[in-house]
């Protein structure tokens, strides 16, 4: 069976860039969302290998004030939602914020791994691909 790998995004173009070239290059099944309140729920009812997350997803709502702190990053409390989970595997989360704030939050989270959306290149990205998926 192919190792599956969950991508949440809201740009669609980068969803599927990122999708034909993880099938390329690892020959995985990809499951894409742009909502990630369904993305949430699928990795509750499947078996995911690996979950790329970007860190920049709009929040629609925020439910109270203790959630404003997402408002410009609601990739954070999506991370936050999925190891709630108990979802045992590896979240990579990918982002042009670089700020200390992002990077301590994301390193909170056992099993999730920062990248550099801006700075990192697609090699070093695809090796982390690589050495992440279980």
């Amino acid at each position: 069976m192919k190792k599956k790998i969950v991508i949440i995004d809201e740009e669609l173009w980068f969803l599927d860039s990122l999708e034909e070239l993880l099938i390329h290059k690892f020959d995985v099944e990809v499951v894409e969302f742009y909502d990630p309140v369904e993305a949430i729920q699928y990795i509750q009812g499947n078996s995911v290998n690996l979950i790329i997350l970007d860190i920049l997803l709009p929040l629609r709502e925020l439910k109270n004030e203790a959630e404003l702190q997402f408002k410009n990053a609601g990739g954070l409390f999506v991370l936050k939602k999925i190891k709630e989970t108990n979802y045992p595997g590896n979240i990579i989360c990918y982002t042009i914020l670089t700020d200390t704030f992002i990077k301590n939050t994301i390193a909170s989270f056992p099993n999730s791994h920062y990248l550099d959306k801006a700075n990192d290149d697609i090699n070093h990205i695809l090796t982390t691909i690589n050495q992440l998926i279980i």
